[in-house]
């Protein structure tokens, strides 16, 4: 900031200079409040980093405890994740974040848009993800070939593209092993991409 010359006082640092017990014994008292009760944060902080919490830690809470990531195989359809999202939240008191929030917090993990058939029906879905069976989440156990969870997420690759529960690996563990259609199976949840609804 500039004071132009014309508003300049010629007096104010001897005016400073008188005062410069006053000014320390303020800084000195300023300093001990701050030490003693910190600065405060305005409302407006508290209530944004109160909502950044509510949607970042609670839909990685929700990823941690309730889905799988990372197997390209693995399809969930979007109204079944968001009802059992919305449950956990209502379970522990939580209010959920909307579809919007919920479907980038679901890209952010490597998830991407699916067409799952049912039947004669195509149902909007997410590839790249799954929620744990009741007996995964009771035991803590996930099933062979699962990749990652939000916690400890692995990128997905082509090679990933096996269903999770079939047998998937060769013995080794160390190669997918890509399903053919004399497998029992094969057929059950096949994915459709690109199909209009």
């Amino acid at each position: 900031m500039t004071i132009p010359a014309a508003e300049r006082d010629p007096l104010l640092v001897d005016k400073l200079r008188e005062e410069l017990p006053g000014i320390l014994a303020w800084a000195v008292r300023g300093c001990l409040e701050w030490q003693a009760s910190g600065l405060g944060e305005p409302p407006e902080v508290t209530k944004a980093t109160a909502d950044y919490r509510d949607e970042s830690d609670l839909v990685g809470e929700f990823f941690r405890l309730r889905c799988v990531f990372g197997a390209r195989g693995d399809v969930e359809t979007r109204k079944l994740l968001r009802a059992v999202y919305t449950e956990w939240c209502e379970e522990n008191g939580f209010r959920p974040v909307d579809a919007k929030k919920f479907a980038a917090k679901l890209r952010e993990q490597g998830v991407t848009d699916a067409t799952k058939r049912d039947g004669a029906k195509f149902l909007d879905a997410w590839r790249g993800v799954r929620l744990l069976s009741e007996a995964e989440r009771t035991s803590g156990l996930r099933a062979v070939g699962d990749v990652g969870s939000c916690g400890d997420h692995v990128p997905v690759s082509s090679q990933d593209e096996v269903p999770h529960d079939r047998p998937n690996r060769d013995p080794d563990l160390t190669r997918p092993h890509t399903p053919t259609e004399d497998e029992p199976g094969f057929f059950d949840d096949l994915l459709v991409e690109g199909v209009a609804q």
